[in-house]
């Protein structure tokens, strides 16, 4: 049994035997190709079972030692190559100074790339590398200046529903896709110029919060503070503390600080990202912190609001429905 090669049959196992091989090239003097069709197998079987089981291989015949092309044929060789003879100046000024790639010298001259680059490298002219290429293709599209000015085709043109379907459908979710885009730069270093970027984004970002009056240690979530204050505002008719108001309250015994507090109504909330989920359940940390803050205080409500699941109507439902309908039953 032998393991079947060529581009044929890789990976198919098949039975030859020596007899019919012996039969077919020996006596019936038939080619290696002829063979290998008869006995249905891949290009490049027969030749290795010649050489295992020791069967002589008819000589090829071909040119003899010492042969020499005519003068004729000779000419004619000479000819078709000289149709490609491009002057090694002409083609170093195209591709260096004009900056011409391969393909379009070629499509100048009536040929392939592959016979430009094998003259540029009998001339030993130096080939741009790949990142050399993309930097000059990028160049290239900021000279085309021809399109600035036009109104795009697609400008206040609706999606139609087709389109919108695929839009909606989204792998954000997917485990591969979430690992792909976490490790997708892993390992990259940032530029220069992407480094300035990121401090000026860095300062514009505490001058915001500064403007605000905000805190700058730790980070808030200003969409949560937006919340809190129209909660004051509309539902509780009281102030609380939170970020853009006072401060976060900080738990000193416990190095914790707290989203949103109204001491007044005894009720403290707290905002969580989606980061504070794992498989649709709340992180264990995060628990064990909740137990922690209701020891420290005991005689208020705690309040978790998660962020991805509640619009702007369903957080007001929400707290409306604890307090309002409090109100109405002391009355």
């Amino acid at each position: 049994m032998i393991s079947i090669g060529g581009k044929m049959g890789r990976g198919i196992q098949s039975f030859i035997k020596k007899g019919e091989l012996i039969e077919l090239y020996i006596n019936q003097k038939l080619s290696i190709h002829e063979c290998e069709r008869l006995l249905k197998v891949g290009r490049g079987v027969v030749g290795p079972r010649l050489d295992k089981w020791n069967i002589s291989r008819r000589k090829i015949k071909g040119r003899k030692k010492g042969f020499e092309l005519s003068q004729e044929s000779k000419r004619v060789i000479g000819e078709k190559n000289s149709k490609y003879d491009i002057d090694k100046t002409v083609l170093y000024d195209l591709y260096h100074t004009q900056k011409l790639s391969q393909r379009i010298i070629g499509t100048k001259y009536n040929c392939s790339q592959s016979v430009i680059n094998r003259l540029m490298k009998k001339y030993n002219i130096k080939i741009r590398t790949r990142k050399e290429r993309d930097k000059l293709k990028g160049e290239k599209l900021k000279e085309n200046t021809h399109c600035i000015g036009r109104i795009p085709w697609n400008k206040d043109k609706p999606w139609d529903e087709v389109t919108k379907k695929k839009m909606s459908i989204t792998k954000l979710n997917d485990p591969e896709t979430m690992e792909r885009c976490r490790t997708m730069n892993k390992g990259r270093k940032h530029t220069d110029e992407e480094k300035k970027n990121l401090r000026f984004k860095s300062i514009q970002n505490i001058q915001k919060q500064l403007k605000e009056n905000g805190q700058m240690f730790p980070f808030y979530n200003s969409t949560a503070c937006e919340y809190f204050k129209w909660i004051d505002d509309n539902i509780f008719e009281s102030e609380g503390q939170y970020a853009t108001n006072g401060g976060e309250y900080h738990i000193k015994e416990l190095g914790y600080w707290l989203d949103y507090i109204n001491t007044d109504l005894k009720v403290i909330i707290e905002w969580d990202e989606e980061k504070h989920y794992k498989n649709d359940k709340l992180n264990i940390k995060d628990k064990t912190r909740q137990k922690e803050i209701e020891s420290v205080f005991p005689d208020y409500d705690f309040i978790r609001i998660r962020e991805s699941q509640l619009n702007y109507f369903m957080l007001c439902l929400l707290v409306a429905m604890r307090y309002k309908n409090d109100k109405i039953r002391k009355a």
